[in-house]
């Protein structure tokens, strides 16, 4: 699963910064940031359902999507 690649690319279609997502969901910029840079592999539900919000998908649909990069 790579999560980091599937934020980045979501962010790229519509067309939204880390610091969008960081002042809509409340999250700290550095968690974000390790979210986004893959410092942190394994993010909490809560923090990614916030984030799968702010990029209107369901967290299920982006899941699907970051599995797709291991492929």
């Amino acid at each position: 699963m790579n999560i980091s690649k599937a934020l980045r690319h979501l962010c790229v279609v519509n067309d939204v910064k880390q610091a969008d997502i960081c002042a809509i969901t409340k999250l700290s910029d550095a968690h974000v940031s390790q979210i986004f840079t893959g410092k942190i592999a394994n993010p909490t539900i809560s923090s990614m359902y916030k984030i799968c919000a702010v990029l209107n998908i369901s967290l299920d649909d982006f899941m699907k999507l970051a599995n797709s990069y291991d492929k």
